[in-house]
């Protein structure tokens, strides 16, 4: 009987050879090393640059503009996540900021954390040691024109505290079909 019933399941459920994804991964290394600035009077964001784009399967990755631009063929009602991950030099900040900054295309404007699916990480900076920070939105809604970005921002201790570099980062973008 049971050699039955797993033959019945094997007719039923249909298996697949591969893994189908939509979606692009861009990522930086060390040789590529990038330089935050002290926003230490105001949060002044630096947008990341992705020198190498691990694969691509629908034309979303700009790199004139770094970033991800959401192509018109998008389908009505798709939905992405989108998650930077940023590896700081062991230096000391006070505190730093990542996050996936978008350019709501409709509106004409940037948004940094005031759009409901931001998930800034936003903490303090553990001087001396190398820091992970990865921000990831909830899933959002992909609408033709919009853009995401990897941004980020470090306030220092004092006017005087030295810039950070980021050392390895990466940019996902995972569309949900």
């Amino acid at each position: 009987m049971k050699r039955f019933v797993l033959a019945v399941l094997a007719i039923l459920l249909p298996v697949t050879s591969a893994f189908a994804y939509d979606g692009a991964m861009v990522s930086l290394w060390s040789n590529s090393a990038v330089s935050v600035p002290n926003s230490y009077y105001s949060a002044s964001y630096t947008k990341l640059v992705f020198p190498d784009v691990n694969y691509d399967t629908d034309g979303f990755w700009d790199a004139s503009s770094n970033q991800f631009v959401i192509p018109n063929d998008i389908p009505a009602g798709t939905y992405g996540i989108i998650s930077c991950h940023v590896r700081w030099q062991p230096t000391g900040g006070l505190r730093v900021q990542v996050l996936v900054s978008k350019y709501d295309a409709s509106a004409g404007v940037q948004l940094h954390s005031n759009y409901p699916e931001s998930a800034p990480d936003n903490r303090l900076f553990t001087g001396g040691t190398t820091t992970d920070h990865t921000s990831t939105t909830h899933p959002v809604l992909l609408e033709a024109g919009d853009a995401y970005s990897c941004q980020m921002w470090q306030q220092g201790s004092s006017q005087s505290s030295p810039a950070l570099s980021v050392l390895q980062a990466g940019m996902s973008l995972q569309v949900l079909r």
